[in-house]
């Protein structure tokens, strides 16, 4: 059951950067985009890095 649950939030936190990064491109265009998926890469490296990291 706790892998089902790490499944989830891994889906759920690229799902919700993932309509951050649609919104800024649709809203703000193309630059605007990159600039947010950029950070939003960043951060999912962030969240998704090892503690020994």
């Amino acid at each position: 059951m706790h892998r089902w649950r790490a499944v989830r939030t891994s889906v759920l936190t690229v799902a919700g950067f993932t309509s951050l990064t649609a919104s800024a491109w649709v809203a703000f265009g193309l630059a605007a985009g990159l600039a947010v998926l950029g950070v939003c890469l960043l951060v999912i490296e962030f969240l998704t890095a090892g503690e020994g990291q």
